[in-house]
């Protein structure tokens, strides 16, 4: 595990797909995929945002309580380009998720990230170092929990993978 750093993120437009509960990272990944290609622009890295309602920002432990966005980066699309896009994944092959594809932006300003490397059923204390020293820097967690998947998923043995745990932060009140 490489060590924690503070870093400023500037906005991002993705597209995406969110819901909740466990997801189908495979189908949802497949489903952006899809749309990637009818765009005609390279898929890029899987990203995911996890929160949890009723727990404050961080994700519990409990797959029931999950809320998600999977999404890639979509820098440059318009959202007409967007319908066209989808449209065409549909008449290619029909499916559910294609009805969920949106295209957000999302800053996260202020952050405190890690490269981890591992399976991520083991990346609690990664988390708990990076949190530590966001704290000991004046910062607190705020926002949605971020992954960036530098590896794709199922594209290496779990515990190589290589995924970048990123945190968005406010200034500590004290």
């Amino acid at each position: 595990m490489d060590e924690p750093e503070l870093r400023v993120i500037s906005a991002k437009q993705y597209l995406t797909i969110s819901g909740e509960g466990a997801p189908d990272a495979p189908a949802v990944a497949a489903a952006l995929t899809r749309v990637n290609k009818a765009l005609k622009i390279s898929a890029g890295l899987l990203n995911a945002l996890w929160w949890s309602e009723g727990t404050g920002d961080e994700p519990s432990d409990k797959p029931d309580d999950w809320r998600w966005t999977i999404m890639t980066e979509a820098l440059t699309i318009k959202p007409a380009q967007l319908e066209e896009a989808v449209a065409a994944a549909k008449a290619e092959k029909a499916d559910p998720l294609l009805d969920k594809v949106t295209l957000e932006t999302y800053e996260e300003g202020q952050v405190v990230q890690v490269l981890y490397t591992g399976d991520l059923a083991d990346k609690q204390p990664a988390i708990e170092k990076m949190m530590a020293f966001a704290l000991r820097q004046g910062f607190s967690p705020t926002g949605k929990y971020h992954e960036i998947y530098l590896d794709a998923p199922g594209s290496v043995a779990p515990d190589i993978s290589r995924t970048i745990l990123r945190q968005p932060l406010a200034p500590s009140q004290s």
